[in-house]
C-alpha cells in the first residue's frame, strides 16, 4: 500500500493546507492564484486534475476505468468529477476517450 497522496492527486488539498505548506496566508495564495490564473483555488484544482485525467485517456495502453482515474487524479466524487470534465472540456470523459482513441494526433 503506498503512502498519503500529495500534491493534486491528494483529495483533500485546500487553500489553508497549501497556504501552510507554502508558509504564507490563505489570503496570500488566493490572490495569487485569482491573479495569475485568473480563477479561484477551487477551479484552478480541478482544471488542472481534468488536465491529468485528460493525460491518462489519452494513453491507449491505459485501461483503468474513467472513475478510477479521476479518484487517482484526486476527485472525490464521481458527480463533482463529471461536472468539473465537463466544464473545462464540453464533452464527457467517455466521449473524450472515444475521441482520442480515434485521434491520430497524440497532442488532441
Amino acid at each position: 500500500m503506498s503512502g498519503p497522496k500529495r500534491g493534486l492527486s491528494n483529495p483533500d488539498i485546500s487553500l489553508a493546507s497549501l497556504a501552510e505548506r507554502m508558509q504564507l496566508s490563505s489570503g496570500q495564495i488566493s490572490r495569487l492564484v485569482n491573479d495569475g490564473l485568473a480563477q479561484n483555488f477551487s477551479e484552478a484544482i480541478n482544471r488542472m486534475r481534468v488536465e491529468a485525467v485528460q493525460e491518462r485517456l489519452r494513453d491507449p495502453s491505459e485501461k483503468r476505468d474513467v472513475l478510477e482515474l479521476a479518484f487517482d487524479c484526486g476527485f472525490n466524487s464521481k458527480a463533482s468529477f463529471n461536472r468539473s470534465f465537463k466544464t473545462f472540456t464540453g464533452t464527457t470523459p467517455t466521449q473524450f476517450r472515444t475521441s482520442a482513441a480515434g485521434s491520430p494526433d497524440p497532442s488532441r
